[in-house]
């Protein structure tokens, strides 16, 4: 990030909510690489700090994306909006989730972040940090209150989809924390034992009968 360089386009009056072809302001673009210093001077210099780029992205939940946290702390003392989402209806809880950013999740709970908005098609956090296998935040979620028998559209969840993947650890914690331990799917009428025994994950399975 070449501050110094910024700073002066800035002062010389360069546009700085001029977006390019897909949507994407410098402010975007700062927070997609993590330079808050920039961000900071962008905003200061009055970069709309909701702005949507393509798909509907906004700042935060571009730097949430990456794991910027630092980033992500300073659009909220300029107010972004927490829990704007994307197109998908994906927000930046969901982003930092997805792609297992702990500290980056947690400190959006910690600003009151909505641990259970969910996607366009049902998907909440919870149920994305355990497709992927993020524990830590799935604990975290749960520890926010995260409700653990809510399915998706196709009736899978946070416990079917963790033992889909043979998540064993994810599961054990999912089961302890008071998940269903026999909810089935709506379509195929399925279970997390089912599941896990249909892709082959012995210790999954194990933990589910113990």
């Amino acid at each position: 990030g070449h501050t110094e360089i910024v700073a002066a386009l800035i002062a010389a009056g360069a546009k700085v909510n001029q977006a390019s072809d897909n949507g994407s302001t410098p402010l975007s673009i700062a927070c997609l690489h993590g330079h808050t210093e920039i961000a900071t001077a962008l905003i200061a210099a009055g970069a709309e700090v909701n702005h949507r780029a393509g798909h509907g992205v906004t700042p935060l939940y571009i730097a949430c994306q990456e794991g910027h946290t630092v980033t992500a702390a300073a659009l909220l003392a300029a107010g972004a909006a927490l829990n704007q989402a994307a197109e998908d209806g994906a927000t930046p809880l969901f982003a930092a989730c997805t792609h297992g950013h702990t500290e980056t999740a947690a400190a959006l709970l910690a600003a009151g972040a909505k641990v259970n908005q969910a996607t366009d098609d049902g998907t909440m956090p919870l149920y994305i940090a355990c497709y992927n296998g993020h524990t830590e935040i799935a604990s975290a979620l749960i520890t926010a209150g995260a409700i653990l028998i809510e399915a998706d559209d196709e009736g899978y969840t946070p416990l079917y989809i963790a033992c889909f993947n043979g998540h064993t650890e994810l599961a054990t914690a999912l089961i302890a924390a008071g998940a269903h331990l026999n909810q089935a799917t709506k379509h195929e009428g399925t279970t997390p034992l089912f599941i896990a025994c249909q892709n082959g994950h012995t210790e999954t399975a194990a933990a589910l009968l113990a």
